[in-house]
């Protein structure tokens, strides 16, 4: 979706007015070389001589609303366009034009005139706000002003972990036409406070390191019409790109779909994803709308499959159950920040292969072009150029303009049967540190309990990982219990990992039981023989929720019974 589609002729400058101590730039900027760039470090520095704004702050806060990036006017878009290099939106250009004493079409036209416009409207917020002179941590009210993002939160977001986090950490970039740095420095606290609101929490759908639940609201402070009750079972996964002629942020993409009021449509989607790693080392995802209702992130038509099918052939299949059913229905949106030419940070799209993983898994939908598709392979607007001629193409191919030309199918469809393939296996270890999934979820899928009679060893050679637990045979009801979950009934093999030895029970009870409880098979193993590796102890229909693999010692086999790990695959 193109929802902050901007005109953008780029920025860049050295960093110029007062400046602190400099520290190694560490934020990657996206883009790819191109033969000519237009240098800028003049354009910030002759306008912040002028308007009496920091070349830096306005550098950053440039490359938040554009990436000093090219944008192609001319196209139409779900949300208001952006004016000039600084991303001016549509009601503040009559005012940064009268201000800078340009003409407002300029704005678009001319790289200097977009830098002079929006350093022009800043120092004007500062004045309104009474902000002036070198100190930036005084000027993030006027750079909250600037965004002119839907609600308190995003402007707090913009300013504490975009625009001033860009300060401190600074940007090594370089754009499809222009190129720009900007040293990192040592910035005073942003004089903007953030509401209690700020401390989201992690998204419910897929709570994990590094996501917030931020909700869709309409004026009401509902979600509204910008989620609905699902009328349909989920089967697509739908991949969209924010922008898909320029470059279009995250924080402005995730306040339009999320709260801004001028969103007349109520577009929406269920997550947003960040295109940067932050601070804390995640690719940040908001979710916006809870999975089980329905997001209006694909358009308001029914999907039409006929149509499809010319796009994308597999698609044909669903025309007996979702032919001309509403599209939103059915599916799951998500964005992701970005400019839908240039290719997709590797970590966004890793990022956002982990997530279609949890979707498909967790909703048992296979992994393939028929339910995870692009905003193109259901909506005839998005699908850019297809009129048989690469050359007219973009790199000189045709392309699907969303989630764009730069978005690697291959890559990410690769990245996410990858995924699933290990998602497919759980370990369970007797030592809880090791119970958390290995991939991007922080949620427990495995646990284990035994009473204070096993103890534990550590000086077994073929050990699984770094312990195990050990106690003798004996006809009493105190065994080791494997847990592990599932979110939904499937048939899965069982495996057990012991370190052998010839003081080993040679009749151990392997027990594995469903969620409800129920018995669904047991084998005696041996375990004087065949340590250090899985043995499979046998194939089961286990049930949705938590099951159970049960190491007894209740045998009339004596000897030492191990307790180390279980693999369910």
């Amino acid at each position: 979706m193109r929802f902050r589609h901007i005109a953008a002729l780029g920025v860049a400058a050295l960093l110029a007015g007062c400046q602190d101590e400099a520290v190694t730039p560490a934020v990657p900027g996206p883009g790819t070389d191109a033969p000519a760039r237009t240098q800028l470090d003049a354009m910030f520095a002759r306008a912040a001589a002028e308007f009496g704004v920091r070349a830096d702050l306005l550098k950053a806060v440039a490359y938040e609303e554009t990436r000093w990036s090219v944008g192609e006017p001319g196209h139409e878009s779900d949300a208001p366009f952006q004016h000039g290099v600084m991303g001016l939106e549509p009601h503040q250009v009559a005012l940064a034009a009268r201000l800078a004493g340009v003409p407002a079409a300029r704005i678009d036209s001319d790289v200097e005139t977009g830098v002079r416009a929006g350093a022009a409207l800043l120092a004007h917020y500062g004045r309104e706000l009474g902000v002036s002179g070198p100190e930036l941590a005084a000027w993030a009210p006027a750079v909250a002003r600037f965004a002119a993002l839907g609600d308190e939160r995003s402007q707090a977001a913009y300013v504490h972990d975009r625009v001033y986090a860009t300060l401190r950490t600074g940007v090594q970039a370089t754009g499809t036409m222009l190129r720009a740095t900007l040293p990192g420095q040592r910035v005073g606290q942003p004089a903007f406070t953030r509401s209690a609101s700020s401390s989201a929490a992690l998204a419910p759908d897929w709570p994990v390191a590094g996501t917030l639940w931020w909700p869709a609201l309409d004026d009401e402070g509902t979600g509204g019409n910008r989620m609905q009750p699902r009328p349909y079972p989920l089967h697509m996964v739908v991949v969209h790109i924010c922008g898909t002629y320029s470059y279009s942020s995250y924080t402005g993409c995730r306040s339009w779909l999320s709260t801004d009021r001028a969103n007349t449509g109520n577009s929406s989607a269920h997550y947003v994803v960040d295109d940067v790693v932050n601070a804390s080392g995640h690719v940040e995802v908001s979710q916006l709308v809870v999975e089980d209702s329905a997001a209006h992130h694909a358009g308001s038509p029914n999907y039409d499959c006929t149509n499809n099918a010319s796009i994308l052939p597999e698609n044909e299949i669903h025309c007996t159950e979702f032919h001309n059913r509403w599209v939103n229905g059915f599916t799951i949106g998500i964005e992701q920040a970005g400019d839908g030419r240039q290719t997709r940070p590797a970590a966004q799209l890793s990022r956002t292969a982990a997530l279609v993983c949890d979707i498909t898994r967790d909703n048992r939908l296979p992994v393939d072009r028929q339910h995870i598709i692009g905003h193109a392979d259901v909506s005839e607007s998005r699908r850019g150029n297809l009129d048989g001629d690469p050359s007219t193409g973009i790199n000189g191919r045709e392309y699907l303009e969303d989630p764009g030309a730069g978005f690697s199918w291959a890559s990410f469809m690769d990245q996410v049967r990858s995924c699933r393939a290990r998602e497919d296996v759980v370990v369970v270890d007797n030592n809880a540190t090791y119970n958390l999934n290995d991939l991007d979820r922080d949620a427990v899928r495995g646990r284990f309990e035994a009473s204070t009679n096993w103890s534990t060893g550590t000086s077994a050679t073929d050990k699984y990982k770094t312990d195990y637990r050990y106690v003798s045979a004996s006809p009493v009801t105190d065994g080791a219990a494997f847990w592990f979950y599932l979110p939904a009934s499937a048939t899965k093999t069982v495996s057990l990992w012991w370190s052998a030895g010839t003081n080993r029970s040679t009749s151990v009870p392997v027990i594995s039981y469903n969620a409800a409880g129920t018995e669904l098979g047991r084998l005696n193993v041996n375990q004087t023989l065949n340590g250090g590796k899985w043995n499979t102890v046998g194939t089961y229909n286990f049930t949705a929720g938590w099951n159970k693999v049960y190491i007894s010692r209740y045998t009339t086999a004596t000897g030492t019974i191990i307790a180390d790990g279980v693999r369910v695959q």
